[in-house]
């Protein structure tokens, strides 16, 4: 199985380079969805501050 995925480019270092392009990919959602969580958490807090103000 080794000598046929090394003879498409299936190499250790592929797959090695595959995973340092996902982390990197990870981490580049993890820092877009930060300010998704900020401001959903915003929109959270004004709408239990609204619902706190009509009670």
């Amino acid at each position: 199985m080794n000598a046929l995925l090394a003879e498409r480019g299936v190499t250790p270092a592929y797959l090695t380079s595959l995973e340092a392009q996902l982390e990197v990919a990870r981490l580049a959602l993890d820092t877009r969805q930060q300010p998704m969580k900020a401001e959903q958490d915003a929109t959270d807090a004004l709408e239990h501050g609204r619902v706190a103000v009509q009670n």
